[in-house]
C-alpha cells in the first residue's frame, strides 16, 4: 500500500514541469500534514465524546461532584477537538482547491511549451 501511494504521488509530481515539481512536492506535504492533523484530532473528539457519555449517560453524576467535573471535561474538551477538526477540514479543502487550479495551471502550460 505505502509503495503504491508513493509512486502515485512520484507520478502526480513528475507530471508537473521541471520548474514547479518542488512548489507541487511543498504543496502535497502542507496537504498531508492537514489531513493528518485532522483525523488526529477527530479521534481525540471521540475520546472526549466518549468520556461525557460515560460520566453523564450512566448516573454517576448524581453519586458525586467529581463525576460533573468528568462530564465537563468530555463535553469541552469534545467542543475543542471537534473545533480543531473542523479548522483542518477547512484548510485541507483550501489547499485540495489551490493544488488543484495549480496543476490545472501548470498543464495548460505544459501544453502550450
Amino acid at each position: 500500500e505505502k509503495k503504491r501511494v508513493a509512486r502515485e504521488r512520484r507520478e502526480l509530481i513528475n507530471s508537473f514541469p521541471r520548474s514547479k515539481r518542488e512548489e507541487a512536492d511543498a504543496m502535497l506535504d502542507e496537504l498531508e500534514s492537514f489531513h493528518k492533523n485532522m483525523n488526529r484530532w477527530g479521534i481525540y473528539s471521540f475520546f472526549f465524546i466518549a468520556l461525557f457519555f460515560v460520566s453523564f449517560g450512566t448516573g454517576y453524576v448524581r453519586l458525586h461532584p467529581i463525576f460533573w467535573v468528568l462530564a465537563g471535561i468530555g463535553i469541552g474538551g469534545f467542543a475543542y477537538t471537534i473545533g480543531k477538526t473542523l479548522i483542518y477540514s477547512h484548510r485541507a479543502d483550501r489547499q485540495k482547491k489551490k493544488f488543484r487550479a495549480f496543476w490545472l495551471e501548470s498543464q495548460s502550460k505544459k501544453v502550450e511549451e
